[in-house]
């Protein structure tokens, strides 16, 4: 109960013993009025609460919504300069350098690996010939190495 609403109790109780029923009857009015505000003041405070609420979802909601358009933005300026076809092309040009890239380093490499065979061959085609020729009859670890293959 709030202060006024105590004062008027307090009022009614001493007029109703004095006997004055008019007075009382007034008092008791005020009382009822007093009450209703009371209730209403406490509706509106309600009511107010529901509006804060329901501005704070909104400030929420436009946040979002900020965030969302800046999102589109970005999005749309990357859409731009990632056109489908333009991309497509880049992996297909890519993988076309890289399997021509592939077949350079494996002919190098072949290459590479004829030449150091035919060192190797003529060497060892050089050495058996000379054992052959100059030691017809010894058996050396090369010569044994031929005979076993």
């Amino acid at each position: 109960m709030s202060f006024q609403e105590k004062k008027l109790v307090a009022e009614i109780k001493k007029t109703a013993k004095t006997g004055n029923e008019a007075t009382t009857r007034i008092l008791a009015r005020q009382l009822v009025r007093l009450r209703q505000q009371i209730t209403n003041l406490q509706g509106s405070r309600a009511q107010i609460r529901g509006v804060a609420t329901h501005t704070q979802a909104l400030h929420a909601s436009t946040s979002i919504s900020n965030g969302m358009k800046g999102a589109t933005k970005a999005m749309v300026a990357m859409n731009k300069q990632m056109v489908p076809a333009k991309q497509a092309k880049v992996i297909k040009e890519f993988q076309k350098q890289s399997a021509q890239l592939d077949m350079t380093i494996e002919m190098m490499s072949e290459s590479i690996d004829e030449t150091l065979d035919k060192d190797e061959a003529e060497e060892e085609t050089e050495e058996l010939t000379n054992q052959v020729i100059y030691f017809p009859f010894a058996i050396t670890p090369l010569k044994a190495y031929w005979l076993s293959h």
